[in-house]
């Protein structure tokens, strides 16, 4: 809607071990007048219990990141983690848009989980799974 984008998204350990440390980054676009630190990206829903967000990050130009980070809480194999959240401004601003976010989508919203390679994931700050803004 015009105040927020709400959505879902779900870590998976498809590994042979074990892993900590991991992080997402959640990639947006600022609007017109909008400053970065008028944006929030608000937690719904932690599976985990232990999601920490920090941000916004300047990128460059009018690009940042929120990282959602798990710390040492360790994602066993074959387990997954859901995170619901929106990102939105401070305000509850009408005209927030959400439209050039790198991690958004067009058209229909998938019914189930898919494979987002726009929201990246890192372990240990490496990243391991999905695309950056400008890096494949």
């Amino acid at each position: 809607n015009n105040q927020q984008s709400a959505f879902h998204y779900r870590i998976e350990n498809v590994g042979s071990s074990s892993r900590s440390n991991i992080s997402v980054r959640i990639y947006f676009t600022i609007d017109g007048s909008q400053p970065a630190s008028s944006y929030v990206l608000e937690k719904y829903y932690d599976q985990s219990g232990t999601a920490t967000v920090a941000g916004p990050t300047l990128v460059s130009g009018s690009t940042y990141y929120f990282t959602v980070n798990y710390g040492e809480t360790s994602l066993p194999v074959g387990t997954s983690w859901e995170y619901h959240t929106a990102l939105r401004l401070n305000n509850w601003d009408s005209n927030y848009s959400g439209i050039y976010d790198w991690w958004h989508i067009t058209g229909g919203i998938p019914s189930s989980y898919v494979d987002w390679k726009n929201i990246p994931a890192y372990v240990g700050g490496s990243r391991v799974w999905g695309a950056e803004p400008g890096i494949q």
